[in-house]
């Protein structure tokens, strides 16, 4: 986290209630962040960033121009923090629970500011039923002692080994009345074919596209979703194919 006087034009700040009442505890915050992510409401999590407001009022002594142009740059980020937590949403958190909590350490004052210091990012370790997730506070800050969020959330689910790839895909064509008898034979749960699939998966992994679907193969909850997944990653593929290009810098 760079000084306040260069982060605000620089982060993910949503204008919200935020401030002194927040949160004493990294737990704390992981249990906030949890709880809105399970109830899918975003006003929640919001609750918990520093607003325009509260940054004039216990950093007087930034900048003048800083000040000024707080409120601009707070409406022109608030929106990128809630499409992080909206992303976040991709996963199922019905019955999650926190197994691990990391991070969140303070750090030095802000220049300019000394009732709020820089802290580490916040890491919560999350379990839903069987399957294991992080999520990150990105550089949240402490103010008077009270954890403040400044720039959005992230979540990810660690990658998938190449033999639960295989287990599930097993799962899911020996059950599936509409799987060919080849594809039967080929996922059968035989220790020479979960090798050879093995070694096959590791050499994939290598291949942004390949790497896609077999992350979507894996999360596959029915064999229609597994039969997808290579539709799935090839119109992602040429959604960033047809991007435009940046625009190349100045001779």
């Amino acid at each position: 986290l760079p000084l306040l006087c260069s982060f605000i034009a620089s982060t993910s700040l949503a204008a919200a209630c935020g401030g002194p009442s927040g949160p004493k505890t990294t737990q704390e915050v992981g249990d906030k962040v949890l709880a809105a992510l399970v109830a899918k409401d975003w006003t929640a999590l919001k609750g918990l960033y520093v607003t325009p407001d509260v940054i004039k009022s216990a950093c007087a002594a930034m900048p003048a121009e800083k000040l000024a142009d707080i409120d601009k740059e707070f409406a022109e980020e608030a929106q990128e923090a809630e499409e992080k937590f909206k992303k976040c949403l991709d996963i199922d958190w019905t019955g999650a629970k926190i197994t691990g909590v990391s991070g969140g350490e303070a750090k030095k004052p802000v220049e300019g500011c000394d009732k709020l210091v820089q802290s580490s990012d916040i890491e919560l370790k999350v379990e839903v039923g069987a399957k294991k997730y992080e999520v990150k506070v990105n550089d949240p800050a402490l103010l008077d002692g009270h954890y403040t969020l400044i720039e959005g959330i992230r979540c990810k689910a660690p990658e998938l080994s190449c033999d639960d790839i295989y287990d599930n895909m097993v799962k899911l064509v020996s059950v599936a009345a509409e799987a060919k008898e080849g594809e039967k034979d080929m996922f059968s749960g035989k220790a020479d074919k979960k090798a050879e699939f093995g070694k096959m998966c590791g050499e994939m992994r290598g291949n942004a596209i390949f790497a896609t679907i077999l992350t979507c193969v894996g999360d596959a909850k029915s064999y229609a979703e597994m039969k997808a997944c290579e539709d799935k990653a090839k119109t992602a593929d040429e959604k960033d194919l047809a991007a435009p290009a940046d625009k190349p810098a100045a001779p």
